[in-house]
């Protein structure tokens, strides 16, 4: 016959600091996920299931956080209409190296691709959508300018290069 022993049958201690790593954004889920499972199903631990609860509330929080500042009016725009300014700029430099080597103006903007290299024609406050800058060839030049943050041309926030809007003035 076994003796009985006078103290209770001692759980495993959970690896308490592998919750660390649920602060590193994304890879936190994943291991929130591993967490909260294995104190569910092999410690059965409150402590331990609330560190993998928290691990994945962290992420879906940082990543909330991140896509609700890229919509447009968000932190990113404050840096959208420059940097759209800017691509704008090198859209121009591309259309006329376009016209010095055709000798005329190209139909659309998917004519430069391949002519002169890759060239962006995506405006960057469009950011997710590859949304292309508004391009139409006139009689005597070309108009190119980014829809704004509405994403509407025609509209009183459209963008327009610093150049002329049009190169026939």
């Amino acid at each position: 016959m076994e003796p009985i022993s006078d103290y209770p049958e001692q759980k495993p201690k959970p690896p308490y600091w592998v919750g660390l790593l649920c602060v590193i954004p994304l890879l936190g889920f994943f291991v929130g996920v591993g967490i909260l499972l294995s104190s569910i199903f092999k410690y059965k631990d409150k402590w331990y299931t609330l560190i993998g609860i928290g691990g994945i509330v962290f992420t879906i929080l940082v990543y909330g956080m991140m896509f609700h500042e890229m919509r447009p009016g968000g932190a990113f725009s404050s840096n959208a209409i420059p940097l759209s300014k800017m691509e704008l700029g090198n859209l121009i430099k591309d259309i006329e190296y376009y016209k010095l080597e055709h000798g005329t103006y190209p139909d659309s903007l998917e004519q430069l691709n391949g002519q002169i290299g890759t060239v962006d024609t995506d405006d960057p406050i469009s950011f997710g959508n590859f949304t292309p800058f508004n391009y139409k060839k006139t009689d005597s030049g070309y108009i190119v300018f980014s829809s704004g943050m509405d994403g509407k041309a025609g509209t009183k926030d459209d963008i327009y290069p610093n150049q002329l809007k049009d190169s026939s003035r």
